[in-house]
């Protein structure tokens, strides 16, 4: 008796494992899962080649990028928040996995009270369980005054954990940073010191961006980065109420230098630059979900968490993803593509994964690379679209004309080139013009083969028809000639004759 008694005990625990395990588990999507250690190699890593397939695919590789980071310390409810996102998210837009699907937008996106949370991994206890940077592998899509937009969410790895190298976690708020165009810096009541700290990098790249600007004299400056939101969680402070008014106060108090001598170097620097690094600083205050979320059977439904905390959750998050508060992807100040963020993130993550923090020199490298890129793409598609125009394929000097047009555009598109705003200094964009040179040169061979050999087509065509026409007009005239002899001495019917091909004399006619 006893011996079914445990049985029956050790199945119960085990589907209680199974079934607080299953919330983890998404119908549409997985994360992805990049590490920045020197293990890993953005040229051979099968997670980077997965990193790929998303980028480049059909329906996200030209679209221009929405892209969320959060950022913080680990237990502090970064994945948690993240996978409200993609509730809301599947609720109002369509992605790859969903594309042949009807969209059925719900204005109760946050679920049923009793639907377990899935989406990005997360669980109760003090041990971390995140690791690395994760990407969600469905890319969601919306399309807005016909511009094209894709729409990406990263989760990443808790910062601050005791014991661990600070490289970690500089590495992570760095190599996020550079590449979003949202980043939310996820923190636990107020905000400590060091945690402003690990923004230290980023405002010195943004003097760096504004010190190339300057030496460059570019007329329109621009900030290096989009989007820094401060999401202080649990806040229960009455001095600052709930929500962005609050958070803006608190904010500003924060950055603030209030005492010189009693502030190192480093935050200092930090409230110096930050202003100047982002197009757009806030911060919201977010009150507690409740005592529900401390027990171990808590599995993110939605129900038992505080009415008050589910009104600012509501609020943070529809800010942030309804259509008309979507903030793109920039480098440089230009929008760049999902293909060119692709490339511009291998960089990035490629400069950050060694053992040391990349300087801000090879970062910036890396930005001027996607720059110069961006309106290389820009000079051959303007070069295609115009060589193709106006050809008439029947003109006897096509090709000669083709030649000559094919070597003024590429003159034309190259001096435009030239005139665009860009951080690069001449020597790097001398390599680029020659590599544009050489590109055009060979979409211009690729491309003239087969349209010349149409043009010969058509001019053999041409002559075929020519012959056909010529051959049915002299074998009116024969007919003209044989049925009627009295015109063969008319003066107009000689001339006829002659124009096809024929004199007056009948014996001539073949």
């Amino acid at each position: 008796m006893n011996l079914i008694f445990y049985s029956y005990l050790i199945l119960i625990v085990f589907l209680t494992i199974s079934l607080s395990n299953a919330h983890k588990l998404h119908p549409y999507g997985q994360s992805i899962t990049i590490q920045l250690s020197e293990d890993s190699d953005p040229k051979t890593d099968s997670s980077f080649n997965k990193l790929k397939e998303m980028f480049t695919h059909p329906e996200v590789a030209n679209r221009k990028v929405v892209i969320l980071s959060i950022i913080g310390a680990y237990r502090k409810g970064k994945s948690f928040f993240l996978d409200y996102c993609l509730r809301f998210l599947y609720a109002n837009y369509r992605s790859i996995a969903t594309l042949n699907q009807p969209l059925v937008k719900n204005n109760n996106w946050w679920g049923r009270d009793d639907e377990p949370l899935t989406g990005f991994s997360w669980k109760h206890g003090s041990e971390p369980d995140t690791k690395g940077i994760l990407f969600w592998s469905d890319i969601f899509l919306h399309e807005q005054n016909g511009e094209k937009i894709a729409i990406i969410l990263i989760d990443t790895q808790g910062l601050f954990e005791s014991g661990r190298d600070s490289n970690i976690d500089a590495k992570i708020f760095g190599a996020t940073n550079f590449i979003t165009s949202i980043q939310i810096f996820n923190i636990r009541d107020v905000i400590q010191e060091d945690q402003l700290e690990h923004l230290k990098m980023v405002t010195d790249f943004a003097k760096l961006t504004t010190k190339r600007q300057k030496e460059k004299s570019l007329k329109s400056s621009f900030k290096p980065f989009q989007n820094l939101l401060f999401l202080f969680r649990d806040w229960d402070h009455e001095d600052h109420g709930y929500g962005y008014e609050g958070g803006k106060i608190y904010l500003e108090n924060i950055l603030r230098i209030k005492n010189v001598k009693n502030m190192n170097e480093k935050a200092q620097s930090v409230r110096n630059n930050i202003k100047d690094s982002y197009d757009n600083l806030s911060a919201f205050l977010l009150p507690s979900p409740g005592r529900i979320i401390r027990k171990k059977t808590f599995d993110g439904r939605w129900g038992p968490l505080d009415d008050e905390f589910k009104e600012n959750f509501i609020t943070l998050i529809e800010s942030i993803f309804l259509p008309q508060n979507l903030i793109k992807k920039k480098v440089f100040g230009n929008e760049i593509t999902a293909k060119e963020l692709l490339m511009y993130t291998l960089s990035i993550f490629s400069a950050f994964h060694g053992s040391d923090l990349p300087e801000n020199d090879s970062v910036f490298d890396s930005a001027v690379k996607i720059e110069l890129i961006k309106l290389s793409e820009e000079a051959i598609n303007e070069y295609m679209k115009k060589i193709s125009k106006g050809l008439i394929y029947t003109n006897p000097n096509f090709v000669t004309k083709l030649l000559n047009d094919h070597k003024s555009l590429q003159m034309e598109v190259i001096e435009n080139f030239k005139k665009k705003p860009k951080m690069a200094d001449e020597d790097v964009e001398n390599k680029f013009i020659k590599e544009l040179k050489t590109t055009i040169n060979a979409k211009f061979s690729g491309w003239k083969a087969p349209v010349v050999t149409l043009h010969e087509q058509l001019i053999a065509q041409q002559r075929q028809l020519d012959h056909q026409a010529l051959v049915q007009r002299r074998e009116g005239a024969r007919r003209i000639y044989e049925k009627t002899p009295q015109y063969q001495s008319c003066r107009f019917f000689t001339m006829y004759m002659h124009d096809c091909g024929m004199t007056n004399n009948v014996n001539s006619v073949t």
